[in-house]
């Protein structure tokens, strides 16, 4: 049995614990764990998709809502299984590259009282297309 991909759900854990953002995923699918809504558009400053793909769902889906938003395609293939250790190193490089270099471990002396959010938009599990990666809001 072939493990569904879990592109965003893998970035939404490396990156939960961020002190200076906040992150969440959300899935385009029907069959998403946690499906994308207007009020996840509404929350995110900006939006991270794995695929282009993503990108043209959502403004179909959310219209005018989505282009008030940043959506970035990541292009990030659809064919990891959860943490796997190569995927994690591409996520991270897009975090670095999408945010600046932000520790994942910083100290309490790097922490700002200031908290962004940041919204991943999630895979479609039942898509083995390479499309973009989640919502980030900041």
């Amino acid at each position: 049995m072939q493990q569904k991909p879990v592109r965003s759900r893998t970035a939404e854990d490396l990156f939960k614990n961020q002190p200076l953002h906040q992150v969440r995923s959300a899935g385009t699918a029907p069959s998403a764990r946690i499906k994308v809504s207007e009020k996840a558009i509404q929350w995110a400053d900006l939006i991270l998709v794995m695929e282009k793909r993503h990108k043209e769902i959502l403004r179909e889906k959310f219209g005018a809502l989505i282009e008030k938003k940043e959506v970035m395609v990541l292009d990030i293939p659809d064919e990891y299984g959860y943490m796997d250790p190569e995927l994690v190193e591409i996520l991270e490089w897009h975090w670095e590259i999408t945010l600046g270099f932000i520790s994942l471990y910083p100290t309490k002396s790097k922490q700002s009282s200031q908290n962004t959010s940041t919204s991943y938009e999630a895979d479609d599990p039942e898509d083995s297309s390479n499309i973009p990666f989640p919502g980030l809001r900041c």
